[in-house]
């Protein structure tokens, strides 16, 4: 390969097609020749850790581009494990409370901090971390809640990594992710049933954010935001959330984050409320068309809805869909601003990489997966309310 000069990536200009391939110092190939530069292509390299590039006008370079590459086991292999570490700190840190011990909360924001080192190196092992994850003691009524908080957090966090939130910011979403469920947990259920019966007879599920808040107050390592963001969870844009009923301007965004992954992982999980019946859930690209029509009338945040879909795309990462041609793909991961073109992965005896952007197929559904109870929505349920 012949390189011929290095190139600052921030200085390339918007709107130039590239004359030459441009490789990372890696070797990695970030644009083959012809590509036009854009801004949100060039936010995409930062993103990825690449601020300098090498020029090369070899015709036989091997296209490495990192979105056409498998994912890379061992950050997944680590946040896999991870999301087993936090669920399991979640429950001994209930535990605790409820035995009014003292609590360090050190073993969640390590988690958290090693969680995001990884989701900076690619968002996408981050979204299928937080689906893949073992689930060995997922049937123990705090086990399987306090997972669901950590694909909460785990899923929060991408998207404010999306958003450009800052390292402290992105701690907040995480840890809050972690923690404001905390009252609904059974080992400490005499601790809220105390508090409920104190302050808020009658209505308590409501203000299981304030009841949470309240039992972390004497926890050390908690930040004022955190319990902050912990109790705006369910806060929603048009005023119309709880526990308080804030408008737009009062709900903090990492709270916007955490609400709106909130209701998708509700939507997705096999403990979907009625009206769809017991033990199904929406297809993820249906589960996103409803947040995008119930954002519409603002109940989520747009501007994070649009984040999200970003990093998921409309056929969310690891969901299954057919090709205009009629073969079987999974996504892989999201093309960015391109949300209906995502890479795939086409199945078969070797499996391969597929960029639909460079293609002229199209998706013309997604594919439901029966074992995992998936449901198509209908026209009728989309203006139902079926998150909690």
């Amino acid at each position: 390969m012949k390189v011929d000069m290095n190139i600052d990536i921030a200085n390339l200009q918007a709107g130039l097609q590239l004359r030459f391939n441009l490789v990372a110092l890696n070797g990695v190939l970030l644009a083959p020749a012809g590509t036009r530069v854009t801004e949100e292509l060039k936010s995409s390299w930062a993103r990825r850790g690449y601020s300098q590039a090498l020029t090369s006008h070899a015709t036989d370079l091997i296209a490495t581009d990192p979105v056409l590459a498998p994912y890379d086991g061992q950050p997944l292999e680590r946040l896999i494990k991870s999301l087993d570490q936090a669920s399991a700190a979640v429950v001994e840190i209930s535990n605790r409370l409820a035995e009014k011990l003292p609590v360090k909360m050190s073993m969640l924001s390590d988690t958290v901090s090693c969680q995001l080192a990884d989701i900076e190196q690619d968002v996408a092992i981050g979204l299928i971390a937080a689906f893949t994850g073992s689930q060995n003691a997922a049937t123990e009524a705090d086990f399987a809640l306090s997972r669901r908080c950590s694909q909460l957090s785990l899923l929060s966090m991408v998207v404010a990594t999306e958003l450009g939130f800052s390292t402290d910011d992105r701690q907040v979403v995480g840890m809050a992710g972690l923690l404001h469920d905390l009252s609904l947990l059974p080992g400490i259920s005499s601790a809220t049933t105390r508090i409920a019966n104190r302050k808020y007879a009658g209505d308590w599920l409501r203000h299981h954010p304030d009841i949470s808040v309240e039992l972390l107050e004497d926890s050390i390592g908690v930040s004022p935001k955190v319990k902050l963001a912990v109790a705006q969870v369910h806060e929603q844009p048009n005023g119309h959330g709880y526990p308080k009923g804030l408008a737009a301007q009062r709900v903090i965004a990492p709270s916007r984050i955490l609400g709106l992954i909130d209701a998708y992982l509700t939507l997705t999980s096999r403990e979907q409320p009625s009206p769809l019946p017991k033990g199904c859930n929406l297809h993820p690209s249906d589960a996103v068309a409803y947040l995008m029509r119930h954002a519409a009338a603002g109940t989520f945040c747009s501007e994070t809805l649009k984040a999200m879909i970003r990093t998921t795309s409309l056929y969310p990462v690891g969901s299954k869909v057919l090709l205009s041609n009629d073969s079987i793909a999974t996504v892989h991961r999201s093309s960015g601003n391109n949300p209906t073109r995502p890479i795939l992965r086409m199945e078969g005896p070797r499996p391969k990489m597929f960029d639909l952007r460079n293609s002229k197929l199209s998706i013309m559904e997604p594919i439901t997966d029966e074992a995992l109870g998936q449901k198509r929505i209908s026209k009728s349920l989309l203006d139902e309310v079926l998150w909690r």
